[in-house]
């Protein structure tokens, strides 16, 4: 009887060993995944701010280009001024009216 006991514990100990191992291993697997998942998202975030900043930094060159060809055709900066008031912020002379031309709904 004892013989037989002996015999049936390494059996057991090997199980227990395949299961912790299998759980070792599945743990691992999910860990992976989890690595890649998140790496992924991290990238895409970077990517969208690095096409936010391509943008930003194209407004910026032809800002820059058109102060250039701004100073290049010898207007002075008050000119430059005036346009840009005129156009970014809308403002007009005091003596000026300002008309806006809006596109027909076509609802009639």
């Amino acid at each position: 009887m004892l013989r037989s006991r002996e015999a049936t514990m390494p059996k057991k100990r090997s199980a227990i060993i395949t299961i912790a191992a299998f759980a070792a291993g599945v743990l691992l697997a999910g860990y992976a995944v989890f690595s890649i998942v998140s790496s992924n998202i991290k990238i895409n975030e970077y990517e969208q701010q690095y096409n936010e900043l391509l943008a930003q930094t194209e407004a910026v060159n032809d800002s820059n280009d058109e102060i250039s060809r701004y100073l290049e055709e010898g207007a002075d900066m008050d000119k430059y001024i005036e346009d840009m008031a005129r156009d970014k912020l809308d403002y007009a002379r005091p003596d000026e009216r300002v008309y806006y031309v809006v596109p027909d709904s076509g609802g009639n």
